[in-house]
């Protein structure tokens, strides 16, 4: 190898230089907003470097192994020549693939600026779920009967009051609530684990990294509170009560000029009916109405995460590649 590149490992100091080159492209994944890089730096041992004036990045995915995400900020007249040199950096480190979390658009540059034979994969598990904003607020029509059911039914069964993450006390309880919710896995992985410290991290720089928040308290209505339907209908309550504990949060930011809303984290108690509807329909109403999209990100092959996702009727997919080429 005629050169040595240096990738350095991503820190919280490197948003700026990262959101650059992210707004030279207009690219929907998620993958690409710094704060999503940020949160999974760790597990995806993220790493980057500078080449030909463009950001690589290279990242590890389980089953997949090492690979470099499309490059952000190429000349297309350089495209040929950086392709060429991640080529021969990926002979010292062999992986199954060249490029991962590409779009058409790259592998469409590819074919026009430069002569390489190109070898694609649609990542099929890592499609990332996009749904229309109005829609999952309004929850209207039958197509969202469901959702609106689920929403309704918390409402009425419980008092709740909504919070956003901002003390050391609510980001603590979004910590016990995540441990809950890891408790009633079967299987704590190498993920969950570092799930664990991720969100914590972020919970800690939501300032700096411009994300929205929000935490749902709850308890059950007592028998009298359900049938006054004052407590009920009027919101502007939201039933403050002492015995209220936590029982979903969420994370979030824009992104795409403020198109798109990324839902970065959910974590609710399965154990309240309607929870996931509520936190959903109220986190978009209060942070997000003015986005087209919501991008909900991927099922990873989950079966069950693949029937929820698809339960909120999403309008399309936004699909991913991996890439070899020759």
């Amino acid at each position: 190898m005629d050169f040595i590149l240096q990738f350095k490992c991503l820190t919280l100091e490197d948003k700026y230089l990262f959101e650059t080159y992210i707004s030279k492209h207009n690219i929907l994944s998620y993958e690409y907003t710094f704060p999503s890089l940020y949160l999974w730096r760790k597990l995806c041992n993220i790493k980057y470097a500078i080449l030909d004036d463009a950001l690589i990045i290279n990242k590890q995915e389980e089953f997949k192994g090492p690979f470099f995400m499309q490059p952000l900020g190429y000349k297309k007249e350089k495209l040929n020549s950086i392709i060429k040199k991640l080529m021969e950096i990926r002979k010292e480190y062999p992986s199954k693939y060249l490029f991962g979390d590409v779009n058409e658009e790259f592998i469409n540059d590819i074919r026009e600026y430069t002569d390489f034979n190109i070898c694609s994969i649609k990542d099929i598990d890592d499609s990332e779920y996009i749904y229309s904003t109005k829609e999952l607020i309004d929850l209207s029509g039958k197509r969202f009967h469901a959702k609106k059911n689920h929403y309704n039914k918390f409402v009425k069964n419980y008092n709740y009051e909504i919070k956003e993450i901002n003390t050391p006390k609510i980001k603590g309880d979004c910590m016990e609530l995540l441990k809950r919710w890891h408790s009633v896995k079967e299987e704590v992985d190498k993920e969950l684990v570092m799930e664990t410290d991720a969100i914590n991290d972020v919970l800690c720089k939501l300032d700096i990294l411009k994300l929205k928040t929000i935490a749902v308290y709850a308890s059950p209505k007592t028998v009298d509170n359900i049938n006054d339907n004052a407590a009920v209908n009027n919101e502007a309550e939201e039933c403050k009560n002492t015995n209220n504990k936590i029982v979903a949060f969420s994370i979030g930011e824009k992104y795409a000029s403020d198109t798109m809303a990324n839902i970065l984290v959910e974590k609710a108690d399965i154990n309240y009916d309607g929870i996931y509807a509520f936190i959903n329909r109220e986190f978009l109403t209060r942070y997000f109405s003015e986005t087209q999209f919501v991008n909900r990100q991927e099922d990873t092959g989950s079966e069950g995460l693949r029937k929820a996702k698809q339960s909120y009727n999403p309008i399309r997919m936004e699909e991913k590649y991996l890439l070899n080429l020759k």
